[in-house]
């Protein structure tokens, strides 16, 4: 199973700054499975759990305002923007990391790497809207 993690309506719970970096914990994950031996098509649903670990950063705001819906999101790994990134997965080197909420803030970050993982066992709940 191949789980793609989307920013753009995923959830944070908090930004919490580390003497290592920063550490994003979302309280839903915007999540696309997709499993291409069995189906060409794909979930979308959500993963609770989820976190982004930056480390060689740190915070230019409080983290109180770093808390909520995204309303957009992106990531440049290797000179390449994306929506999205697989999950799990972890990058050395460059990073920047966009952030917009939908309650009008916005997070822009320069790291060293980047890894993108489950605090737990990972989880998966399918969205219902239709």
């Amino acid at each position: 199973m191949n789980s793609l993690f989307l920013f753009t309506d995923s959830e944070i719970a908090a930004a919490v700054p580390t003497p290592e970096g920063v550490h994003i914990r979302l309280s839903a994950a915007h999540v696309v499975q997709s499993n291409p031996a069995i189906s060409e098509k794909s979930i979308e649903g959500f993963s609770q759990g989820v976190e982004l670990v930056l480390p060689g950063v740190q915070l230019d705001k409080p983290a109180t305002d770093l808390i909520g819906r995204l309303s957009q999101g992106r990531i440049r790994i290797n000179g390449q923007w994306s929506p999205s990134i697989p999950l799990p997965h972890t990058h050395s080197g460059p990073t920047k990391l966009e952030l917009s909420f939908a309650n009008q803030s916005f997070l822009a970050l320069e790291a060293e790497g980047m890894e993108c993982r489950f605090e737990g066992e990972p989880n998966f709940h399918e969205s219902m809207v239709c």
